[in-house]
C-alpha cells in the first residue's frame, strides 16, 4: 500500500516537473536532505527559504524509522514527512536504512544519490553553522586531502573513532583552519563531496 501511494507521489512529481519544463516554465527543483527528527520551526524556515530562494519544486530524501545515530525517531517517518509537506516539501523519499544509520560520508552519498537519481534537482539546500558555502568547499577539499592519508591512519591506530581521528589528523595538518566541528558544517561538506564524486554539479 505504501509502496503504491510513493508510485503516484514519484510520478506525479516527475510529470509535473517534466510538464512545466515543457511549457517552458522556469523549472528549478531544490533537494534537501534531512532527517526532522524532530520537524522543527527551523526546518518550516530552511524550506520556506529555499522557495523563496527562487526554488519552483523542492524534494526532500529523508530518513525513515532510524536516524543517523542508529537511534529510534522520536516521531514516526510518516509524521515528519507530514509535517515537510505541510511546510512546503514537493516530494519526501525515504533514505534507505543502511544510508540512514551510517557516518555523515554515508548518509551524504546516500542522499545526493537519491536526489541525482531524480535526474530533476538542480540545487542542493542545506543549513550550516557558519553559513559560508565558500568556508564548506574548502573544508571538502581538505576532508578528500585527509582520505586515506598517513595522518588518518596513526589517528585511527590509536583506537579512536573515524570522526575523532578525522578531526585529530585535520588539526594536525590544517592548523588554523580546521574542518568543520558543527554537524550540520560537516553534512553540508560531506553533501558537496559526494555530488563531486558522483559527478554532479
Amino acid at each position: 500500500m505504501i509502496y503504491v501511494f510513493f508510485q503516484v507521489c514519484l510520478t506525479s512529481f516527475l510529470r509535473n516537473a517534466r510538464f512545466a519544463s515543457e511549457r517552458g516554465a522556469i523549472l528549478r527543483v531544490a533537494g534537501v536532505i534531512a532527517e526532522y527528527n524532530p520537524f522543527h520551526s527551523g526546518h518550516a524556515l530552511h524550506l520556506t527559504s529555499t522557495r523563496a530562494a527562487g526554488c519552483t519544486h523542492i524534494a526532500v530524501v529523508m530518513s525513515g524509522n532510524y536516524t543517523q545515530r542508529g537511534e529510534p525517531a522520536v516521531i514516526g517517518k510518516a509524521s515528519r514527512c507530514a509535517a515537510a509537506m505541510s511546510a512546503g516539501a514537493d516530494l519526501v523519499l525515504e533514505l534507505p536504512l543502511a544510508w540512514a544509520t551510517s557516518s555523515a560520508e554515508g548518509f551524504a552519498r546516500g542522499g545526493v544519490s537519491l536526489l541525482a537519481a531524480l535526474g530533476c534537482v538542480s540545487v542542493l539546500s542545506f543549513g550550516s553553522e557558519s553559513g559560508s558555502v565558500d568556508e564548506i568547499r574548502a573544508w571538502a577539499k581538505r576532508l578528500d586531502a585527509l582520505e586515506g592519508g598517513e595522518v588518518l591512519k596513526r589517528h585511527l591506530k590509536d583506537g579512536v573513532s573515524f570522526p575523532t581521528a578525522r578531526q585529530a589528523a585535520a588539526e594536525e595538518l590544517f592548523e588554523g583552519t580546521l574542518p568543520p566541528r558543527g554537524p550540520n558544517d560537516l553534512l553540508a561538506a560531506e553533501y558537496l563531496r559526494a555530488a563531486a564524486a558522483l559527478g554532479v554539479e
